[in-house]
């Protein structure tokens, strides 16, 4: 058999080969990127919940001032903390306690979200780098095969 009639199909093979392999590759591309936007997606998670813990904090600390001072400006002007006076301090501390766990909450929620992102985006890599799999695989057998069919076809071929 002449290398001259070999010649088209052994490119015809090479070029399905590498265009399969070409595909492979942008797929797996595909998926790490998923899996890096899944990353941070997780990284978000944990610094949502993280600020919402610094504000919870933050609510807690200039609450604490604002009574502070609120109850030396009472005691300043000679007014005992007792009867209406307590019950003001003790409705501003119940206040910033439900501001405190409203932040919590709304941390946690956004939080959740992250996390559930980060499980799709998680999902699709897995699925993106199966379908590469397959894909792959089956660019790489019909290469073969229109190679194999091409060299039968040929004048002496097998």
């Amino acid at each position: 058999m002449s290398a001259a009639l070999l010649a088209p199909l052994m490119i015809q093979f090479g070029s399905q080969l590498m265009q399969g392999l070409g595909g492979y590759q942008q797929s797996n591309a595909d998926a790490e990127a998923a899996e890096i936007n899944a990353q941070i997606a997780r990284d978000n998670a944990r610094m949502e919940l993280e600020r919402g813990e610094w504000q919870a904090a933050a609510t807690r600390k200039s609450a604490s001032r604002e009574m502070g001072d609120q109850r030396a400006r009472m005691v300043g002007s000679g007014q005992l903390m007792t009867g209406s006076n307590a019950a003001i301090m003790a409705q501003s501390a119940e206040s910033v306690e439900q501001d405190v766990g409203m932040t919590r909450r709304e941390a946690a929620l956004r939080a959740l979200n992250f996390n559930r992102q980060a499980k799709a985006l998680e999902k699709q890599a897995s699925q993106i780098r199966k379908s590469a799999a397959i894909t792959g695989l089956t660019s790489i057998m019909g290469a073969a095969t229109n190679a194999y069919m091409g060299y039968k076809s040929i004048p002496g071929g097998a």
